[in-house]
């Protein structure tokens, strides 16, 4: 199922969802048809005022090659009430990731858990690997930049695109750099919002620097708000 069609039936599971709380019983269908090829799908919604029920049919007309018409019908329908479809996803439609827990690690000295390691290690790969779970919500190819093959460029940087929420803000991707001699160091995790809509969420959360390398700098490895591009961006900078 397209994306377009995922947002238009993730609005409608939320109104239906509210129509049941209200009591309130709705159908709402959606046909297509294909004329060429004689053959019609729809999604339908089903509320009860308890129960809603998410339906996909689909039809085909093959005529064969004695003139006969058979029509192939398929069905398929998966029924949730209220509180399972407020906690799970709807087949089909995926949940918004969170990535705090993933990320929480960072309030404690810039440490990265396995998980999190692992992801920003397959940076420089081909192929990224995300922690358990968020398979969906990572690019499966990093971005490396055109000037990581540049001998004259002294940081190589290396990105991937990721999807949802960190703290409730949006964010759209993850970042590793270093230099020849990791005198610029770090990583960063992109949010979508503005650095003045960050900040005053993310003003509440106490991240501490490492302990053990405060002789190098007091803030060395504290996770720290930047704006970047218009755009707030956490990093956790290990520069020398």
């Amino acid at each position: 199922m397209n994306k377009p069609k995922m947002a238009l039936l993730s609005t409608l599971i939320a109104f239906s969802l509210t129509a049941c709380e209200e009591g309130t019983g709705m159908n709402i269908t959606f046909k297509s048809k294909n004329q060429e090829k004689s053959a019609s799908s729809a999604i339908s919604l089903d509320i009860d005022g308890q129960d809603v029920k998410l339906g996909t049919s689909s039809s085909e007309t093959i005529k064969t090659d004695g003139g006969r018409k058979i029509t192939v019908e398929t069905n398929d329908s998966v029924k949730l009430s209220p509180e399972e479809a407020n906690g799970e996803s709807v087949r089909g439609i995926p949940e918004i990731a969170d990535w705090t827990p993933i990320f929480k690690s960072w309030e404690n000295g810039c440490t990265d858990s396995p998980q999190l390691e692992r992801l920003f290690n397959s940076l420089e790969t081909n192929t990224t690997v995300p922690p358990s779970g968020y398979e969906g919500y990572v690019d499966k190819v990093p971005l490396h930049y055109r000037g990581n093959n540049d001998p004259n460029v002294n940081v190589k940087r290396f990105y991937a695109k990721i999807t949802g929420n960190y703290y409730n803000l949006p964010v759209y991707g993850i970042t590793r750099y270093y230099g020849k001699d990791h005198d610029e160091a770090g990583k960063a995790l992109d949010l979508d919002v503005s650095y003045e809509e960050a900040a005053k969420i993310l003003a509440k959360i106490n991240y501490q620097p490492m302990e053990d390398q405060t002789l190098i700098r007091e803030d060395y490895g504290q996770a720290f708000l930047t704006d970047f591009d218009g755009r707030a961006r956490l990093i956790c900078d290990f520069s020398i």
